[in-house]
């Protein structure tokens, strides 16, 4: 399904266009990795544009041939986990096969492209239900049980006794590159929870959804000195606190930090903190109206 949504067309300044952010795109399963440069340029000191951009909301692309997700995808989906998780955690997991479930055996999942179906992805959402990863991808389960959160252990807890709370129980994953537009939050979760709800046996809405995600430590300086520095002070070493901020990547984050029912963090590693969210279906939707009320505040 193809829905063609014009998100938005607003100013900006041309010193902020000409800034280019880099995004690395991992394309194999040895890590290789490609490095892609997304920037704008040519534009004069002073110079205001206009900018309209318009994305198309995607499903899952089958290669007519085999009848299998396009290469592009699987690739994309991939680096996108990676992206989120980190290279530390993303090792610990096999992302190949997430990337299968999120691809084949989800109860939605949508890109957004600018080229057709057969471009790369700049963001994708995917509602993957809990019992097929409990099944096939167990490595994220004990992922999750290593970080000893009593409240969630006991959520997991109950879902291996309670087979109808499971079964509207999904993992939640999503990511975009940094610089897409906040505004197409809103309408990407708006299609795929509506796809999700008829693609489910009973038409009945999910009831949690355990969403994974990460933060980046403000004015983050070196791999190890997260918690403390040493500083060489008159000959003599002397340990100092180091103080650590961490800040959302994403808009909605911050919303569903506000609305969770259960919350965790990982182990900050390279600037990057790990963070898990718990939200019923009430939850979840609270959050995505504040999204859609925040930014029709900016206006």
């Amino acid at each position: 399904m193809t829905d063609s949504v014009t998100l938005y067309n607003k100013k900006r300044k041309a010193d902020n266009l000409n800034e280019e952010v880099e995004i690395d795109i991992d394309s194999t399963d040895d890590e290789q990795q490609e490095q892609v440069v997304v920037g704008e340029e040519d534009y004069e000191d002073g110079n205001e544009e206009t900018v309209n951009v318009d994305f198309d909301i995607v499903g899952v692309t089958k290669d007519p041939e085999t009848n299998l997700p396009i290469e592009q995808d699987f690739h994309s989906v991939k680096s996108l986990l990676r992206q989120i998780l980190g290279s530390e955690i993303s090792l610990k997991l096999n992302l190949s096969k997430i990337s299968d479930l999120i691809l084949e055996k989800s109860l939605a999942t949508n890109f957004i492209k600018c080229d057709g179906e057969l471009s790369d992805p700049y963001c994708f959402l995917s509602f993957v239900p809990f019992n097929l990863i409990n099944k096939e991808a167990t490595d994220l389960i004990h992922l999750l049980k290593s970080y000893e959160n009593v409240n969630l252990n006991i959520f997991l807890q109950s879902l291996n006794t309670d087979t109808k709370l499971a079964k509207k129980t999904c993992f939640v994953f999503s990511e975009r590159f940094i610089n897409m537009p906040h505004e197409i939050v809103p309408p990407l979760y708006d299609i795929t929870m509506n796809e999700m709800k008829q693609n489910s046996e009973d038409d009945e809405e999910m009831k949690f959804f355990l969403i994974m995600t990460r933060k980046y430590e403000i004015n983050f300086e070196n791999d190890d000195s997260l918690e403390e520095k040493e500083e060489d002070e008159d000959s003599n070493k002397k340990k100092v606190k180091h103080s650590v901020d961490f800040d959302y990547f994403h808009l909605e984050d911050e919303f569903f930090a506000k609305n969770a029912k259960i919350q965790f963090e990982g182990v900050a590693k390279k600037g990057l903190l790990p963070v898990y969210y718990l939200l019923s279906n009430e939850g979840l939707k609270k959050s995505l109206l504040e999204v859609q009320q925040e930014i029709a505040s900016w206006n």
